[in-house]
């Protein structure tokens, strides 16, 4: 095939200003003696001006929409004549009866044929090594470095390499599954994880004190990177320190400030304040610690230890300050009301994430995993509503992700989900390094309400009922043992035994006590059902999946209740 430019065509092989595209050709074998015309099936091609010989093959793979393209450059480059060839798979024999038809699809712009070319000329031979310039069959920099004009680069070597493999014909079941496998790697990559990294400017920027304020002002002098004069050096072997120079800084053991607000901040974790209770500010600005020979005792190990955080929590926690009774007397709290000077042990609400936590814990339903993706779970429709630049639906998991830590809950900034948000997790659109603790009705309407905790009191009570006993007064006291982690007086347990007998007898509170929450579609559609489905065609197996029994509803009643206590959300 050799194309060219038509006199009528100013700026390109086709009528198209820019592109010349070819989607795909086709050649059959007409014999008067055949009705239908048979398709010749091409076994290779080449073009003459391209080093992408994957291009020829996609004009012959069946598929319409994939094609050769030339598009951009000099105008005489886009008019220049070009040529290309195709070798049959079987040699085609005829007489004059014969004809050889080639049906060329350009499917163009929007459909249309502004890309075909302008003239066309097509011929065949029967030769099994056609007389056509190596140019043909060769790219002009690979045919002038076999012709010797110049040493190969490493370029060049390149190119030949992927000109042989993609013509080489025991690569062809290689090629035939490489679409397959460049579709398991954009698959691969679409699930991968993402993370934004900072790079340093080839050129640092300029950094100037600003005389009274004024950033317009650059006649201060300039400020190179350092540490504050009270800490020791920033280190640096080549000169202006790098932000590997300040990592080594941080965890040098000659700067005790890194060691001294973590171990501050793990003590907070276990006590519910910190040894100095502000934990974003150990300087003059803060809080001095009240026990400051223990805080930098602490900070020592954990830089000995090699930054061991396992080691220093175990040191905590088999303290004796630790292991102390959060039980305090008259004169303690007159003396010491925040027990700063940890005289007793702290009681204080679990942050959000442990809040969830807890209740999939108690219920058996907490999916320990480690690692990996954020979790979905159920979140009130039209949350996201207003949420833009993109718009975002949220689709909750259904799977056993639904039941895993907090800490793996999907955060949407300015859109924080509401259990967490009741519970006094921060937005994250700012740096926060004490959390607010906060007592309001919300909280316990979450409790109650938010659908991950109500699953977690059904599944509460499947283990109330397989675990706790025969009598309901064995399994009361069970069930109160699991949620505040002590053994429950005999009033508490009369409470919760008068629950249980009161839903256990009235269906109407049982059935309002144990219906799931659905959004306005599902409801809609679950009603449109009900309309179309005749009682015969309900089968009994349906309706035992379907029925909950009355001293189950009655046991997750009580089950909302525990996972409602304060005394549950709370460390004791």
């Amino acid at each position: 095939f050799d194309a060219y430019s038509h006199a009528s065509f100013e700026y390109s092989l086709s009528r198209h200003r820019n592109l010349t595209r070819l989607n795909e050709v086709e050649i059959f074998v007409q014999s008067s003696s055949a009705a239908e015309p048979e398709t010749i099936k091409i076994k290779s091609g080449a073009f003459s001006f391209t080093e992408d010989h994957g291009a020829v093959r996609r004009t012959f793979d069946g598929n319409l929409v994939s094609d050769w393209s030339r598009d951009g450059g000099e105008v005489e480059n886009r008019r220049k004549p070009i040529a290309w060839m195709y070798e049959f798979d079987e040699a085609v024999e005829g007489g004059m009866n014969t004809s050889i038809v080639v049906r060329l699809h350009y499917l163009g712009i929007a459909g249309n044929d502004r890309s075909a070319f302008g003239r066309l000329r097509v011929s065949a031979t029967s030769d099994r090594q056609p007389k056509i310039s190596a140019e043909v069959h060769l790219p002009e920099r690979i045919a002038s470095a076999k012709r010797g004009k110049h040493l190969l680069t490493a370029r060049d070597r390149r190119g030949i390499v992927n000109y042989f493999t993609t013509i080489e014909e025991s690569r062809d079941d290689a090629r035939a599954a490489l679409p397959g496998k460049y579709g398991d790697k954009r698959k691969l990559e679409s699930g991968m994880a993402y993370t934004m990294y900072t790079k340093a400017l080839p050129v640092p920027r300029e950094v100037r004190f600003l005389p009274r304020g004024n950033w317009l002002d650059d006649s201060g002098p300039l400020v190179e990177p350092g540490a504050p004069s009270f800490l020791p050096p920033l280190r640096s072997e080549g000169g202006r320190p790098t932000r590997l120079d300040l990592a080594r800084w941080l965890v040098d053991e000659r700067n005790p400030l890194t060691a001294r607000v973590f171990v501050n901040r793990l003590w907070k974790l276990y006590f519910g304040t910190g040894i100095s209770a502000v934990l974003d500010d150990l300087g003059s600005q803060g809080e001095p610690p009240v026990h400051p020979e223990l805080l930098d005792w602490l900070a020592v190990e954990f830089v000995e230890s090699g930054w061991n955080v396992k080691h220093i929590v175990g040191l905590i926690l088999e303290s004796s300050a630790y292991r102390q009774s959060s039980v305090a007397s008259a004169a303690m709290l007159e003396r010491d009301p925040f027990n700063r000077l940890i005289a007793r042990q702290s009681r204080f609400r679990y942050e959000a994430e442990m809040v969830r936590d807890a209740a999939l814990s108690v219920s058996g339903l907490l999916n320990d995993a480690v690692g990996g993706a954020s979790v979905r779970p159920y979140q009130p429709v039209g949350y996201w509503e207003n949420l833009n630049f993109p718009k975002r639906v949220y689709k909750h998991h259904d799977d056993d992700r639904q039941y895993r830590r907090g800490l793996y809950v999907h955060w949407q900034r300015s859109f924080l989900h509401p259990s967490m948000k009741a519970f006094d997790a921060p937005s994250r659109e700012e740096c926060v390094a004490e959390r607010n603790m906060s007592n309001t009705p919300m909280q316990a309407l979450a409790l109650l309400n938010d659908p991950s905790y109500v699953e977690a009191a059904k599944a509460f009570a499947e283990r109330i009922m397989a675990e706790g006993g025969r009598t309901t007064d064995s399994r009361v006291r069970w069930a109160l043992r699991q949620g505040i982690l002590r053994m429950p007086s005999d009033e508490e347990v009369s409470i919760l035994r008068d629950v249980y007998t009161k839903h256990l007898a009235d269906p109407f509170v049982v059935e309002e006590e144990v219906v799931e929450e659905t959004t306005v579609e599902e409801a809609a559609s679950e009603e449109s059902a009900s309309e179309e489905e005749t009682p015969e065609e309900v089968t009994s197996e349906e309706e035992a999946s379907e029925f909950v029994s009355p001293e189950a509803a009655a046991w997750t009643s009580v089950a909302r209740i525990i996972l409602n206590l304060h005394e549950t959300i709370t460390r004791s």
